[in-house]
């Protein structure tokens, strides 16, 4: 899974260049996010999903799981550009 990541202040940007994570792509999902955050050096990580329309129930596992390991390493996660529908 493609993500494009940068590092503004203290915060990992990192957009989901994608537009769909399901069940067969939220471990790759997981495990791009969490490599791109910890080569930028951690801090709190912001989740850019303008590109993604859809994601089922295992995405949104994988995301719980990406925050608990922001958490234990004394960072916050938000999301933004989420779709309404």
């Amino acid at each position: 899974m493609r993500v494009e990541s940068r590092k503004v202040g203290n915060c990992v940007v990192v957009e989901v260049a994608s537009v769909e994570v399901n069940l067969a792509l939220a471990e790759e999902f997981k495990e791009a996010v969490l490599e791109s955050y910890a080569a930028l050096g951690g801090g709190g990580l912001l989740l850019d999903l303008r590109q993604l329309n859809f994601m089922d129930s295992k995405a949104i596992g994988a995301m719980v799981a990406i925050r608990k390991v922001v958490a234990a390493r004394g960072g916050r996660m938000g999301i933004c550009e989420l779709h309404p529908h």
